[in-house]
C-alpha cells in the first residue's frame, strides 16, 4: 500500500521496537516496568519516524489520528482524543511485539530465565493480573512526570514545537494510565486483605471510576496519596511483586 520506501520506513520502526522489547524481556524487571519503558520509548520513536515518513511518502499517522479526533461531537475533547490515540498506538504495538516475542521465544526454546518468568506471567495472566504492578521506582517516576505535566499546564508553559509537544503530552497520558491502573489495583488488594470481601473491592473500584468522571484530577491525586501511604505503611507494592514471583517460581519448579 505504501510502496517500497514506505514499507522500509515502517519496517525500520518495527525493528527498533523489536530490539527494545527484546532488551526489556531479557532484563530482571517486572512486566509492567517493561511496558512503561517500552511505551514511552515507543512514543518517541514513532513520532520521529512519522516526521520522516510524512516528508518522504506523504502519509502521517498523526494527521490520520487528527482526522479521527475531529469526528468527536464535542470539539473541546478533540485534542485530548488526538493525543490519547497517539499514546495508545505505540503502547498497543509494544504490547503486541512484547507478548508475541515471548510466545515465539518459548516455542524456539531461546528464552533466558528472566524471559521465561515473564512468559509464565502472561500464561497465568488471569490469576496474576490483580497483582501485576510497576516497581516503586517506575511508579514514582510516573508520578513525578505527571507533577511536571500539571505544573506546566497551571503555569501555561507551551512550546511551539509540535512534535515535542506531542511527545510530552502523549507520555503524560501513558504515565497517567499506569498510575491510575496501579493505584486502583493496590487499593483493591488492600481492601481484600483487610476485610476479606471481594465485593468491597468491586464497590471501591466502581466508586473510583465514577469519581474519575466527576472530578478526574482530584481523584487521581487521591489515588496517588493513598498508594503512597500503602507503600509506606505496608510496602504493598513489594508484596504484590513477591506474590507474582512466588507463583512463577512454583510454575518453574513444576
Amino acid at each position: 500500500m505504501l510502496g517500497n520506501l514506505g514499507t522500509a520506513i515502517w519496517a525500520s520502526q518495527s525493528v527498533l521496537l523489536g530490539i527494545i522489547c527484546g532488551y526489556l524481556i531479557s532484563k530482571s524487571s517486572t512486566v509492567m516496568d517493561d511496558l512503561v519503558y517500552g511505551s514511552i520509548i515507543g512514543v518517541i520513536i514513532m513520532v520521529f519516524i512519522d516526521i520522516y515518513a510524512s516528508a518522504l511518502i506523504g502519509y502521517s499517522f498523526m494527521r490520520e489520528f487528527q482526522g479521527y479526533s475531529k469526528l468527536i461531537y464535542f470539539n473541546e475533547y478533540s485534542d485530548s482524543i488526538f493525543y490519547l490515540l497517539i499514546a495508545l498506538f505505540p503502547f498497543g504495538m509494544v504490547f503486541c511485539i512484547y507478548f508475541l516475542s515471548l510466545i515465539m521465544g518459548h516455542k524456539l526454546h531461546i528464552l533466558n530465565s528472566n524471559a521465561l518468568k515473564k512468559f509464565l506471567v502472561f500464561k497465568s495472566f488471569r490469576f496474576l493480573n490483580q497483582f501485576l504492578c510497576c516497581s516503586k521506582k517506575v511508579f514514582y517516576m510516573c508520578v513525578f512526570y505527571l507533577t511536571i505535566f500539571e505544573v506546566t499546564n497551571i503555569l501555561n508553559i507551551k512550546t511551539e514545537l509540535v512534535y515535542l509537544k506531542t511527545i510530552f503530552i502523549s507520555i503524560g497520558y501513558l504515565c497517567m494510565y499506569f498510575v491510575i491502573r496501579d493505584s486502583c489495583m493496590s487499593l483493591q488488594n488492600f481492601i481484600i486483605t483487610k476485610f476479606g470481601k471481594v465485593a468491597y473491592a468491586r464497590i471501591s473500584f466502581l466508586i473510583v471510576v465514577i469519581s474519575l468522571f466527576l472530578m478526574f484530577k482530584i481523584t487521581v491525586m487521591g489515588l496517588i496519596i493513598i498508594n503512597a501511604f500503602l507503600n509506606k505503611k505496608m510496602n504493598i507494592r513489594l508484596t504484590q511483586i513477591n506474590i507474582v514471583d512466588k507463583q512463577i517460581n512454583i510454575l518453574i519448579e513444576k
